[in-house]
């Protein structure tokens, strides 16, 4: 098969109940033009991709590139699905081209590397990812590591004084089971990041998410997460000190879908 548009590169699985972003989704995931050619034969699945990627003054279309290798099969009650991937360029992910963070109007903060010309970096980090997803019957476990293959300039993007090598990890177990004709899911996940901290994001998260369909075309779900910060200070692009004293907050997520 072949795909060509603006699409997710397939750099990554991030398979989730959740109603906020897992942290692997976070810090990874591409959103670019890309062309991608790929096979899928008894289960093994293998794609290449090249994409347009952020470098300032880069008029190629294909300016990076990835692939993955996977494997998925179901026998009766138990499924089992496996994927690795690999991406040129991290720095593409729309959680480090943004991490959330408002501009200041002196442009003084790091607000991710789409800003003025941070794309214009010291150094391109390839990146990998691994995620595994099981089931047997009404439980689901799924696990998932996204990590930079190397540390990124200190000029880019630095941790408590040393170049960062940003890595995240996402852990979850769901369940499913049907009650008064209804479909309910409920799922458990903990997330750890490593050297994220100019990225915005917590050290450890963890929570709940409770989701059913009450009425036709419809998907509710509600979830708590409560985030652990960081204990230092970051920078990103050589702006702005970002400083967090490890304190914690919580977070109640409630989400009404509809589809058709």
């Amino acid at each position: 098969y072949m795909s060509i548009g603006k699409m997710y590169a397939p750099f990554g699985t991030y398979s989730s109940a959740m109603v906020t972003a897992p942290a692997t989704t976070a810090m990874a995931r591409v959103l670019s033009p890309t062309a991608v050619i790929g096979a899928y034969y008894h289960g093994f699945n293998l794609a290449g991709f090249a994409y347009s990627g952020s470098e300032i003054n880069n008029s190629n279309f294909i300016s990076q590139w990835g692939g993955r290798v996977g494997y998925d099969m179901k026998r009766s009650d138990f499924s089992f699905a496996v994927n690795a991937s690999y991406i040129s360029n991290m720095a593409d992910s729309q959680g480090m081209q943004s991490n959330g963070l408002p501009l200041l109007d002196n442009n003084s903060n790091f607000t991710g590397f789409s800003t003025g010309s941070n794309n214009n970096l010291q150094k391109k980090v390839a990146g990998a990812d691994i995620s595994i997803k099981a089931g047997y019957k009404h439980v689901k476990l799924i696990g998932e590591f996204v990590t930079a293959l190397d540390a990124f300039n200190k000029k880019d993007l630095q941790y408590n004084g040393k170049a960062a090598t940003p890595r995240a990890a996402q852990g979850e177990i769901d369940v499913d089971w049907k009650m008064l004709n209804r479909p309910f899911t409920l799922g458990a996940f903990y997330n750890q990041t490593w050297d994220a901290l100019a990225l915005n994001l917590p050290e450890n998260t963890f929570g709940a998410v409770l989701s059913t369909s009450l009425y036709k075309h419809t998907v509710e779900a509600i979830e708590y997460r409560r985030d652990i910060q960081y204990k230092g200070n970051a920078t990103g692009a050589g702006k702005s000190l970002m400083k967090a004293d490890g304190s914690g907050s919580n977070t109640i997520t409630a989400q009404i879908g509809i589809y058709f």
